[in-house]
């Protein structure tokens, strides 16, 4: 402890304070441009917000020297992400305070990397943030930032100078979570409640550290002082990322089936060069061509000459190969993986073969109980990118082709794509995340609660890459055409729209679907989440017989009763429609797109 008593000077963003004569301080409000901010010298509190704040704080502290800074004049009013930066910015040039409180925050943040890196700039300087969350619920900044002191109120904890420490979690503190009755405006006392008035005490709490110390303290171990004083640890493991854990140069393909097929329709999205695709004799595929340029023909999978030069081998679902030609071909090539060195990426689980063998490295694209963040005490990231989905009333539509059309068309126009797939081909095409919920699931997550969780953790992962829009899609239909058995639910549909939130969907619908049902998918779409239709793409298959996953038989619509039933939707629903194999109106689709989010 220092001999002489450190004067801590702390920075408050609130609504001001009622008797500015004591404090400094300045408020901020725009300057009569579309995009600039003014000083003030009047930061006169009018809601009584900043009032019980700064009084905590002097409670705690009165010696303190204290900076007000007002950044809003009611409560309910929008606190701005580019009017916060500007505040931050002031005080990091002129004001250099040792902490900064703010019992505030912003949930959509538009401009997160901007607010990132002035916090991140103010925590290099040895200033030290506290911030309590959004009392909505959700994650809000800068409180979730790592280098800043999240704080969350917490029921259990019923005094004010008693806390919660969180490990592994963007909520750093629970504190008092009760009801309060506190001083505000003209010393009159008024009952509060919510995170606003429980990080005053934190941040007290930490002035007085410094002031025991006689100055600063790094974070690190301002961390490990306020664990050591917190009447309780709680920890929780952290999600593991979703990512892909290997690259792949050179890969070979097997099975030829519906999914191998739908990649190859976009080869030139295919990340690893294929080298070969191969499928079983009974098939009658061999031989035929998969690409013009360059040309790959489809080879007889006992001929793989396991010493070419290739590093990976792309496995398709293979159970009904399994089960048609009464071989286990999962068991067969991940043997020859183990024995050549070669690493595996396949879309069904084949684990308990790659530990029976030892092969090389072998991945499948899953969701696991260990990538849900079960941390964040339910709070969801408010995303700030636009994001459009793709969904459909039925399955084989040619959704997730849809989607890489799009990723290709806007990215043409020098639109930076984020891409969420939920086929587990995501990674070989280009997809930032994959949320493998189709065929063959390979979610592994016990309730509805946690895919909303799992789906809005990878979201944020994408968004924390910085793109100007995220794409995403559904699996099979979007709701139930009837209710007469289990399987008729599209529940994962469901949970996983809840989790994705987007700001606009584009419905994928059969030439043969009832106006009815249409009209039903488009109001639950715009209603179970705050988001429009913007458009109707037209699947122009008239029939599809399924023989099994290894095959199909089509039959393309009459141009004619094409052209009718766009007519149809347009003037049913008053939104754009297109038909999905027109590469001119999936050009103009995308034009409207941008044209819907700028």
């Amino acid at each position: 402890m220092s001999d002489k008593a450190y004067s801590v000077r702390i920075a408050i963003i609130d609504s001001g304070v009622d008797d500015i004569c004591n404090y400094e301080g300045l408020s901020i409000v725009p300057n009569g441009d579309n995009d600039g901010f003014q000083l003030l010298s009047d930061f006169q509190d009018h809601t009584g917000h900043g009032t019980v704040v700064t009084n905590i704080i002097k409670t705690f502290v009165p010696d303190a020297s204290l900076f007000i800074l007002k950044l809003f004049d009611d409560e309910i009013e929008e606190i701005t992400t580019e009017k916060l930066i500007y505040g931050l910015k002031y005080l990091l040039e002129n004001v250099k305070p040792d902490i900064i409180h703010l019992s505030l925050g912003v949930s959509f943040c538009d401009q997160i990397f901007e607010l990132r890196g002035i916090c991140k700039e103010l925590c290099d300087n040895g200033c030290v943030i506290i911030s309590s969350y959004d009392n909505n619920g959700a994650l809000s900044y800068p409180a979730a930032f790592p280098f800043v002191i999240g704080v969350d109120s917490n029921s259990q904890c019923v005094k004010r100078n008693e806390f919660y420490y969180i490990k592994n979690s963007p909520i750093n503190i629970s504190a008092i979570g009760t009801a309060q009755r506190l001083k505000g405006i003209g010393a009159k006392y008024i009952d509060v409640f919510g995170s606003s008035f429980s990080a005053p005490y934190i941040t007290g709490i930490i002035a007085n550290m410094f002031i025991y110390r006689g100055g600063r303290i790094p974070l690190d171990e301002l961390h490990i002082m306020l664990m050591n004083k917190s009447i309780k640890v709680l920890e929780a493991a952290e999600p593991l990322p979703v990512k892909l854990p290997f690259d792949i140069n050179k890969a070979i393909m097997f099975p030829y089936n519906k999914e191998i097929s739908t990649m190859l329709l976009h080869y030139n999205d295919i990340i690893p060069t294929i080298v070969g695709v191969y499928d079983i004799k009974y098939l009658k595929n061999i031989g035929k061509s998969v690409n013009r340029e360059p040309e790959i023909l489809i080879q007889n999978v006992d001929h793989i000459n396991w010493e070419d030069d290739f590093d990976t081998v792309i496995l398709g679902h293979l159970d009904e190969i399994n089960k048609l030609s009464r071989f286990n071909y999962s068991n067969y090539i991940v043997k020859k993986c183990a024995e050549y060195g070669k690493k595996i990426y396949s879309f069904d689980d084949v684990s308990v073969y790659s530990e029976k063998f030892g092969a090389v490295a072998c991945y499948t694209p899953q969701i696991t109980q260990d990538n849900i963040p079960n941390n964040y005490n339910g709070k969801l990231r408010q995303i700030g990118k636009p994001i459009l989905c793709i969904a459909g009333t039925s399955p084989r539509q040619g959704k997730y082709s849809l989607q890489l059309d799009i990723k290709r068309l806007l990215r043409k126009r020098g639109i930076n794509v984020g891409l969420l797939a939920t086929e587990p081909s995501g990674y070989l095409l280009g997809a930032d995340m994959v949320f493998p919920m189709g065929y063959n699931s390979t979610v592994k997550v016990d309730n509805g609660i946690e895919m909303i969780a799992a789906v809005n953790h990878v979201l944020g992962a994408i968004e924390d890459i910085n793109p100007d829009i995220i794409i995403t899609g559904l699996q099979s239909q979007t709701i139930p055409m009837q209710v007469c058995n289990v399987r008729d639910m599209a529940l994962t549909n469901h949970f996983f729209l809840l989790g994705v939130n987007p700001d606009a969907v584009i419905l994928v619908v059969n030439i043969f679907d009832d106006i009815d049902y249409i009209r039903r998918t488009i109001r639950y779409l715009e209603s179970i989440v705050i988001s429009d239709v913007i458009g109707i793409a037209i699947f122009p298959i008239l029939k599809t017989v399924k023989w099994n996953t290894l095959g199909t038989l089509s039959v393309r619509a009459d141009i004619d009763d094409l052209l009718n039933f766009k007519k149809i939707l347009k003037d049913e629903f008053s939104i754009s429609v297109f038909i999905l194999d027109d590469e001119d109106e999936k050009s103009g689709m995308a034009e409207e797109i941008i044209e819907y989010f700028t």
